[in-house]
């Protein structure tokens, strides 16, 4: 597996792995299943995997990768103002304890792993235009 595809799966297991405390704190307690459960347990576990092997493995980190990261960091930073317009208009209709403690860490695994899973997608264009 390149590092490119390496980096395009760790954003789809992202995307998956988000989805699960979004989903579950807008559900109510009882629909829950333990099949998400695990699910859940599952595909976090494969992300923390993939991610700890961005970071032991990255590429350097070049300013064209710096520059990148701190653009994915500029967006992303809206992320907490969102949250914090949907506290306000739909506050009760949300089980925060299950949303907050499934975004915090997922959200301080993209900030560590960023600028290593850009590193990876530009290593190999790099490679190709050799």
């Amino acid at each position: 597996m390149t590092r490119a595809t390496t980096a395009r799966l760790y954003g789809i297991l992202f995307v998956v792995s988000t989805a699960f405390p979004v989903v579950a704190s807008l559900m109510p307690a009882e629909a829950l299943t333990r099949t998400m459960g695990v699910l859940d347990v599952a595909v976090a576990f494969v992300l923390l995997a993939v991610g700890i092997y961005i970071v032991s493995v990255s590429a350097p980190v070049t300013p064209a990768v710096n520059a990148r990261a701190v653009a994915w960091y500029r967006v992303s930073a809206t992320v907490p103002l969102v949250l914090l317009a949907v506290f306000f208009t739909a506050a009760s209709r949300v089980e925060w304890p299950v949303l907050l403690v499934g975004l915090a860490w997922r959200a301080w695994l993209f900030y560590y792993t960023l600028p290593g899973a850009l590193a990876f997608l530009q290593s190999d264009v790099r490679r190709l235009t050799r």
